[in-house]
């Protein structure tokens, strides 16, 4: 599908996806007592905003990550005095740089013949800043997804 120069990507994006789930329900692929269907996207994809835009739908997004993403642990309790807008994000945790990576919350991996080792962590409640993102830049409050995403 060619994205026309003024459409958002996005939008655009879950449009056609919420389209697909609908093909394969009808088409009794999927049931609602089966398991999400998984979405897998590339590095790239807005999976914060796409998993709010597909909140309604038995879909799980996993997104493979570009190595310099940066993403947020919670604010936490506001420090200091208390006039001012209170913070929105907590400590960084940069994707290429393990010295900001908290413990992560779970740690799996595999042994590959082509690969090697390959090991997957998760690090819980970590957010990026979506108010930076294409269509949450004027948006206030907390994650607009109705189920908080995992950020691995």
């Amino acid at each position: 599908m060619r994205i026309s120069p003024g459409d958002d990507a996005t939008t655009v994006i879950a449009a056609r996806l919420r389209a697909v789930i609908g093909e394969l329900t009808r088409a009794g692929h999927h049931r609602a007592s089966e398991p999400d269907v998984l979405i897998v996207l590339d590095a790239g994809y807005d999976v914060a905003r796409l998993a709010w835009l597909l909140a309604d739908l038995p879909v799980t997004l996993v997104d493979r990550l570009r190595s310099d993403r940066v993403f947020y642990a919670p604010a936490g309790a506001r420090r200091g005095p208390t006039k001012g807008r209170a913070p929105r994000h907590g400590p960084r945790l940069v994707l290429a740089d393990p010295a900001t990576h908290p413990a992560p919350a779970v740690v799996t991996g595999n042994g590959t013949s082509r690969y090697g080792r390959i090991e997957a962590k998760a690090f819980g409640q970590m957010h990026p800043k979506l108010e930076s993102r294409g269509g949450l830049a004027d948006r206030t409050g907390s994650c607009p997804s109705s189920r908080a995403p995992s950020w691995v």
